[in-house]
């Protein structure tokens, strides 16, 4: 197993010249990011974040819908500080875009503390192959790097819906994880899991297809993707949570590689939805600004129930 650091869709609507260079621009600006100091990269990112707040209303509203909703005990103005830091954290996950993708390897590896090798390692042991069941984190492009440099991982990829957009994250994602893995195709994730690989599935984004139930999350209701519980049944894959949390004071990312989850998969797929939710409102708690609220989750309604957003 190689590890290079220390142990601790669809179209692009309305596309115009004009928006393909903007992009280019975009992500030329964000490589050039690369040259300054870390703490001053994400300075930066919090400047983007708060900027990104003010100009998009549309996921602003979302974003304070879900934290209201799920943050019931909190008082309008912690409402608020949450939405602004949760923001931040955005911008700078826009930032770390860049590191990800660009930052030499020396330098990258001094960011990561890994929490949990150990689980990884013992999972492959079984030759069955391995689950990491992750969650939308503002450190998605993180994850995928600090994930490759341990082991060959494949990921299961939801396609941006803006194509030029897609095109970059792709081409700069496939240097750090082993291949992409279309949702839809069961079979070639089958067939990787039997091969005693890891495969990346991010269980809370909602899918494009019928194969969800709903399960609470922070008790409420959200339409769950039930693909991680689907394919430990078939493959008899052990399932690991797995994250990346900012730490405090600029010091880099706790990659959590956790236990199994013991039982797994369980009686049925809406209990083991459940207790994947349960995983994730874990990492939540301790870090409740790094989610990403932004995402409408609760978009999908139980038959009966009225507009979320």
């Amino acid at each position: 197993m190689k590890q290079n650091f220390p142990i601790e869709q669809g179209s692009e609507k309305g596309s115009s010249l004009f928006l393909l260079k903007l992009l280019k621009t975009g992500f030329w600006f964000l490589k050039h990011t690369t040259k300054l100091k870390y703490p001053t990269q994400l300075a930066l990112g919090r400047f983007i974040g708060r900027r990104v707040m003010q100009l998009d209303q549309e996921h602003s509203r979302i974003a304070a819908i879900n934290i209201d909703t799920c943050f019931p005990i909190l008082s309008p103005q912690q409402n608020r500080e949450l939405l602004l830091e949760h923001f931040e954290n955005v911008g700078m996950g826009i930032v770390e875009m860049a590191i990800s993708w660009w930052m030499p390897d020396d330098k990258f590896k001094q960011l990561i503390h890994v929490k949990g090798l150990q689980n990884l390692e013992n999972a492959l042991s079984h030759g069955k192959g391995v689950i990491l069941a992750s969650a939308q984190f503002t450190t998605p492009d993180i994850l995928s790097r600090c994930l490759g440099k341990l082991v060959p991982v494949t990921e299961i990829y939801h396609p941006h819906r803006i194509e030029s957009v897609d095109e970059q994250v792709r081409t700069h994602r496939k240097h750090q994880v082993r291949s992409f893995l279309m949702h839809e195709d069961l079979k070639a994730i089958t067939d990787t899991l039997k091969q005693n690989r890891a495969v990346l599935i991010r269980h809370d984004m909602t899918p494009g297809h019928k194969q969800f139930t709903f399960a609470n999350f922070f008790n409420i209701s959200a339409a769950t993707n039930t693909a991680v519980s689907r394919f430990a049944r078939m493959t008899k894959a052990t399932v690991l949570p797995v994250t990346v949390l900012r730490r405090e004071n600029n010091e880099g990312y706790n990659l959590i590689i956790e236990s199994p989850l013991p039982g797994f998969p369980g009686d049925s797929i809406e209990s083991d939805t459940l207790r994947l939710n349960l995983a994730i409102e874990r990492w939540v708690d301790k870090e409740p600004a790094q989610y990403g609220w932004s995402y409408p989750r609760f978009r999908e309604r139980p038959p009966g129930e009225p507009r979320f957003y």
